[in-house]
């Protein structure tokens, strides 16, 4: 997916059984950064801290103004980011 500033990527989320929209939104406030709309909190952000082993629990109570489909709306995003990504195994030959 390729960076447009300016434009919002809307990402379809699973909640009490229907789709629901939440926006990821490409900023200026964060050059070249995706950032959950209405924050300064990227998306590359807020996945360290499931790298680093935090639970949604923890980045939720350390950062009230997100809501737990905040959180969803990253993971989303952040799948369908990778989602047609090709990985190619190069050989090296002597």
């Amino acid at each position: 997916m390729k960076f447009t500033p300016g434009f919002e990527r809307k990402v379809w989320i699973r909640g009490n059984d229907e789709l629901e929209v939440h926006t990821i939104t490409d900023s200026n406030v964060l050059v070249d950064k995706y950032i959950v709309r209405g924050t300064r909190l990227s998306v590359h952000f807020l996945l360290g801290f499931k790298v680093m082993g935090w639970s949604d629990e923890q980045v939720l109570e350390n950062y009230p103004q997100l809501a737990a489909d905040d959180l969803q709306a990253v993971y989303a995003f952040a799948g369908a980011l990778v989602k047609d990504e090709e990985f190619l195994l190069l050989v090296m030959v002597p």
